[in-house]
Parts: C-alpha cells; structure tokens; sequence
C-alpha cells in the first residue's frame, strides 16, 4: 500500500546527451536527479515508465547539459549505497558507455575483461567482494557464457556461500537506460512502494491471505483479472508459480506473453522449430485472456516455473521473451530458473523471507540456490536478472538465534520466538556437521512444535549447508508475522540409498520406507500381516507333509496361493511407485530426497537423437551407496532421461509429436536390452493431462515383460486425442523398474486445435503458447 508522503517527493529526469561531458555530469548532479544517457534526446526513457510512477514521484525534466550549471548543486548523496560491488563488463560490448555510467553513479569499480574465462584471476585479486554485477549486451550472455560465469564462481566453496551476482542487460540502448532509471529510482524511494503479491498453486487448507502489505491469491482462484487489478498501481514485488517457458506462463483463465508492446510479429517464423508460434493481439491460441508482461506494475519480478529464464540463445525472438517482456515494465529486477524444475511455493516464501530481513535480492537469490543445492531440489535453477546490491528493504531485520547443540543432541527449544517472516538458526554441532557432510550421510529431516499464534498462510522451512563455518543454516518462514512462546525442534538424520528400493519390490516388509514416499502403507501393512500369517501356517504344513503324504498335494496349493499373494503385493508395491513418478518428478532420485552430488557441474553436450540439436547430460554420485545416475535433458525437444549410470534398459519413443484434438496418433516403445542376459522388468507408460495440478492420463498402461538378451522389444499403442483436451504441450512418460532401479523418460509432445499453415505455403508453423 502507499504512503502519503508519495506526493511530498520530487526528482528530477536529466538526460544526459553528450558522452564526453559524462564525467562532469555526475559530479554535477543534485541528489534528487535522476540522470540516464540518451544521444537522442527524445526521453525515451519517460515511455517506458508507468505515468502513476511519475505523476507520484513529480518529475521534472532537464534536457539540457547547461542545466547542470544549477546553484546549489551537490553530489553529497550516493544514488545506490555503496557496497562491496564490483561491475564486470566484456571490452568493447555495446552497452560499455551505460557501464561506465552506472560504475560512476555507484562509485564502485568496473572492471573489463576480454572474456568471461579471466573471472577466475579477477576473484583472485579482489578478495573482498560481496557483489557481483555482469554488464552487458545479451550477445555476451549466451548459454555457454553464463555457464561459465555459473561454474567459475560456484567451483569456489566460500563465494558459492557468500557472494550473489546478477546481469545487467536489455534488448537495446532504450531498454537498458531505463533498466539504469529504474534501479535507481527504486534503490532511493523504495519504502515508497510496500505492496507484494503471490500467486502461488493451491495449498491444502490455505486459500487466500491479505495484510497492509501482502495479497496471496490461490492459483486455481487467480485470474486475468487479478494481473489487471494488480498492474492498476505499482508495487513492490509480484511472485508467481506455475507452468510457463521462455515466453509465457499461465493463469487459470489466460496466460501472460512475453511479447513486447513494440513487436509487430503476429506469427512466429518457420525457422524455430520445436517452438510453438505465436497469434496474439488477444486471440492466443489457449482460450482465455491475454496480458502482456510489459504492462506488469511491479519493480520486482519472481517467476517460480520452468525455464522462465533465458537471457541470450532463445528460441524465440527477443521481443518475445520473459525477460525482456518484464524489463520493458517496471521491473528492475527479475528472477527465474534456467531450467526445469518443481516450483514449490515455498521458494517464493522462502525469497520474500529474506528480503524482508533486510537481505539484497543477490543475497536472497544465492541463499535460496544454496538451499536447493543442499537438499537437490529443483538445482541448478535461478538466475537474477538486475544489480544484486539492491534492496526491497533496506531497514529490514532478521531474528536469528545461533545455537552450540550438544553433541548428539538432537532435540532443542527456542522461547520467544519471532518470525517476521522468516527466522534463521545457525546450528553449530561438529558431530552432526559430520554425519551429514564427512561421513556422507544423506539427508536431514526437522520436526517442528510451537506454543503461541496460529499460522494462518503455509509454513516451510529449508535448510542449507555452510562449509565454510561449518554450520548448518536452518530457514523457517512464512508469509505473516509470528509470536512464539516456545518453538521446539528436533533434528533427525535419514540414511537413504538405492539399495532399499532393490530389496522393496522383492519384499513388502519396508513399509516405513514406502510411508517415506508418501505412500499410503494401511493397505500393504494389512497384506503384509496376512503373508506372514499364511507364511507360518504354509511352514506349519510342510513339517507335517514330511510325515503325511496325502497332505502333500494340499501343500503346494498353498505354496501356489502364498505365491500369488506376494507377487500380487509386490505388482501394487510398483504400481504405488509408478503412480508417485508423476510429471513433477523427472528423477527417481529427487523422489526419496536422496542427496547427490553433481559430478559434472558444467554439463557434457550431446546430439540429441530425436531433434539433432544439443542435448545436455548431468552425472550424478548417491553419496551413500557410490552409484551414479544420468540426467539428461534437451532444452530444445523438451526429451528428459534419468537413468544409472552403465544402463541395462535403453527406452526410445517412437511416434509424432505433432497431435490433433479428436484424431488417433500411433506410438511406440522399443526397449532395448543391453546385456547379455535375459532381463525381468515392469514398464509403464502414460499420457499426461495437466487439471488444477492433478495428474490425469490420456492413455496409462502397466506391463511386466521379459526381454531377450542383446534384442528388444516394441510396445505398440493407438491412442485417441480427447476432443475435449486443450491445446498445449504434454509430456509422454515412460519407467522402467529393474532390480529395484528406475528408468525414467519424458518426452514433449503438442496438442493443437489444427495444424497451422504459412499462406502460400505448405511449411508448418507451429502455434505458441
């Protein structure tokens, strides 16, 4: 909500026209100017800020340099706060001359380098850096250049865990001005613009929340309407959750494109293939309303979704994009993942947590990536698009408790507790530190018991691992402020390997285990307790039988039935698994929370065999049992693999992923046998239907089949496209479960109305999202 010391605030726009003065116009500058460099002199800038934002912030425009000349003039305030920044910036890049402007607004260093590979001598030289600013035109931000920037500051344990960095970027010289005008308009009048909104997936008994400052809308519940209300005014901060890409995410009854307010594009052009196309000016090919990112009203921008981070080496045209949709608005600052993840909500709380503590978005940003990197959720996954110095709030505060636990001691109990919205407990127990971390231990799980007010909104907590202290970073948060008499914790540490999954499906004694995956274990507790019964009467038979001949035939019946019964228990052991592989989980691994660690952190290139382009592969090693894992993915087909390391099983799809509502489609699976023995396994495959985030199945069939050894077999199935589904990317699914190890296969597919045809033409163009 506003203040209304807004309309007490005045600054002024000051252009700034000739590079050569550059210099003497920053040391000339009266604290409430504003400057940003335009050769043109036509403020364009003043288009690409919302007229609220002005008119509140009554701003005078100077076009003149000899305006500079003013009596009284005084550059005795700092335009951003001065940090332990450093702005990095490739020779010769297009936007070198902003650099150089914003290097001085900041009085910070700005350091050139001729490519991303000399990081690693720069960080050498300067010890003392809290942030790291990357400046730059998007051509300099490839996807092979930010891997370098990612793998060069994260190979260094103690920067991993204290040093955030961000980039700095735009479309153009009109873009990446503003971007300048934004940051620091924001970083001097931020406690003018307090109000924050999350629209997050359903949560079980939680549906809406709203304070002086927060507006929580429920996924299923949030519609167009509420992205209008929401642009109607600026704000601080909107976080959201939910399915996207490069260049939209949806709403219940819409979706927001990336396409720019300036692009004349209607149709996408043939050469981007994989991609859906785009008709928009309202008429997008999902039903629903259509809303531009451009015209989002928020300084800050959290999308919680897949891959809705893509700086350079789209595959879309830039005018399309997220990113850039979102630095076309009022966004300073925008965060996303790089990849495909889960999108739990509780990272958006996670990241409002810690802004409101005080923390800059780099730091909330590196302390949430540090978070998922821990536990191997969602990971690798957000990037910071803006200056990670800034801060939503700047005067906020963290309640952290540090505590030195007794060796052993698992249990503690925190009295007057404040969470507001977040509270950090620093735990400092080498024998635990040692058991997680040393001795390779897998994975740490806390119960929480609290005396005081009721949570009304959802309550997380994460925890991360500080190597560097050697303590263990506890984060409980959620989104109102809470007063705790007493808060109990208590710290249990799981051993989780591969091998238990093995001896599960050959028994059905581990129901622990499975109760772990979230399986509901009553029913199997209950066949469990027969088999053992009918296990101790078989047994009871069979010594009798060796006396009495005529029994014999009675026992091999049971013999048979006991059988039947096990094997019947072990097939819904599988089919509990299976249905727990759902689209929210592409690797077995991340299922039982499994801690691994990345072998490879810069991933190996590929060609993918379905689309011929670069496909990546991660190794991954189970710290326990030292077995390693393979997860590929192509960014460009939307093909995902999980598998072991030396497979037995090979899956390979076949069909089109082209598909019309109504129309039958023919696919296969051919599975291919890799040893030289004859293989056992169970195989499942399913048709994902995305509703109100239940997974349906357009078609789910389960087998257990043999293959022979060196051969394989082909799995045919006919499909029918309900005329019902909307048109949208799916994902075909595969598993194979073979002595207790998982294979796990998606593949993207496309559902249309028709398929679109260029006029004059008979190239296919495919519709966009």
């Amino acid at each position: 909500m506003f203040n209304n010391k807004i309309q007490e605030v005045t600054m002024n726009l000051l252009c700034i026209k000739d590079p050569n003065i550059l210099e003497k116009s920053v040391n000339q500058l009266n604290s409430s100017d504003i400057p940003y460099f335009d050769s043109t002199g036509v403020f364009s800038i003043i288009n690409k800020l919302p007229s609220s934002v002005l008119n509140t912030l009554k701003v005078n425009y100077i076009l003149h340099e000899d305006d500079l000349n003013r009596t009284g003039a005084s550059n005795s305030r700092d335009f951003v706060a001065r940090d332990n920044t450093i702005i990095v910036c490739i020779k010769d890049d297009k936007f070198s001359l902003y650099a150089q402007l914003y290097s001085s607004l900041k009085k910070t260093k700005i350091v050139w380098l001729d490519s991303f590979y000399e990081i690693k001598e720069l960080l050498k030289n300067e010890k003392k850096i809290q942030h790291i600013a990357f400046f730059g035109s998007h051509e300099n931000f490839s996807d092979k250049q930010i891997e370098i920037i990612r793998k060069t500051l994260e190979s260094n344990t103690f920067l991993m865990q204290s040093m955030s960095y961000g980039f700095i970027t735009g479309i153009d010289e009109n873009q990446i001005s503003a971007l300048i005008v934004k940051t620091l308009i924001f970083s001097k009048y931020s406690e003018l613009f307090n109000e924050n909104a999350f629209i997050i997936r359903n949560v079980d008994g939680f549906s809406s929340f709203e304070n002086e400052n927060l507006k929580i809308y429920n996924k299923d519940n949030s519609s167009y309407a509420d992205i209008v209300e929401l642009s109607s005014r600026p704000i601080n901060s909107l976080m959201i959750t939910g399915h996207a890409r490069e260049d939209h995410i949806y709403m219940s009854d819409g979706l927001i494109c990336g396409k720019s307010n300036s692009s004349t594009e209607m149709v996408m052009p043939p050469t981007y293939q994989g991609t859906p196309g785009c008709v928009c000016e309202g008429s997008c090919y999902k039903p629903g309303n259509l809303f531009y990112m451009s015209d989002l009203n928020a300084f800050h921008i959290f999308l919680n979704s897949c891959q809705g981070m893509k700086i350079g080496d789209s595959k879309y045209p830039l005018n399309f994009n997220m990113v850039y949709g979102a630095l076309d608005s009022l966004a300073c600052s925008y965060l996303s993942s790089t990849g495909i993840k889960n999108g739990h909500e509780g990272e958006n709380f996670l990241y409002y947590g810690l802004i409101k503590s005080g923390h800059s978005i780099g730091e909330a940003t590196l302390y949430l990536n540090n978070a998922l990197r821990t536990q191997l959720i969602d990971y690798p996954s957000y990037l910071l698009v803006g200056d990670p110095a800034i801060k939503q709030y700047p005067n906020g505060t963290l309640e952290k408790h540090s505590f030195v636990v007794e060796q052993g001691n698992r249990e503690f109990t925190l009295e007057d507790v404040i969470i507001n919205p977040l509270l950090k407990v620093e735990i400092s127990d080498s024998q635990l530190f040692t058991e997680v971390v040393e001795n390779e231990q897998q994975n740490l799980d806390f119960a929480f018991d609290f005396k005081g007010k009721v949570c009304k909104t959802p309550f997380f907590y994460s925890y991360s691992l500080n190597e560097s202290n050697k303590v263990i970073e506890l984060f409980i948060y959620t989104a109102e402020r809470l007063e705790l008499a007493e808060l109990k914790i208590q710290i249990e540490v799981h051993l989780v390997n591969d091998s238990y999954v093995r001896k599960l499906l050959k028994t059905v004694n581990n129901l622990e285990q499975l109760s772990d995956l979230n399986i509901n274990v009553h029913r199997l507790d209950v066949r469990n307790k027969e088999s053992y019964q009918r296990l101790k009467n078989v047994n009871s038979l069979l010594a009798e039988s060796k006396f009495n001949i005529t029994r014999n035939k009675t026992v091999q019946d049971r013999i048979k039935k006991l059988d039947s019964y096990v094997q019947e228990s072990q097939e819904e052991v599988i089919d509990y698994i299976l249905n727990r592989l759902d689209s929210r989980t592409y690797h077995f691994s991340e299922l039982y929370r499994a801690r691994f660690d990345l072998l490879n952190t810069n991933a190996k290139e590929f060609t993918c065999h379905y689309c011929d382009n670069i496909l990546y592969e991660h190794n991954l090693l189970n710290r326990t049992s030292d077995t390693q894992r393979v997860f590929m993915t192509c960014p460009t087909c939307g093909v995902i693999e999980d598998r072991p390391i030396n497979p037995q099983v090979e899956v390979v799809f076949s069909g089109d992923k082209n598909l019309i509502r109504g129309n039958e489609a023919d696919v296969s699976y051919k599975l291919f046998n890799r040893t030289n023995n004859e293989l056992s396994l169970y195989f499942g495959y399913g048709w994902e239907n995305k509703k109100q985030d239940n997974v349906g199945y357009i078609d789910e069939r389960k087998w257990s089949l043999s293959i022979p050894p060196n051969n394989f077999i082909e799995v045919k199935s006919k499909i029918t496209i309900p005329e019902t589904l909307k048109p949208h990317n799916y994902f075909v699914k595969a598993f194979v479960v073979l002595d207790g190890e998982v294979y796990a296969f998606n593949q993207n597919v496309y559902v249309y109305n028709q398929l679109p045809l260029m006029k004059n033409s008979l190239e296919l163009v495919e519709a966009t999202r």
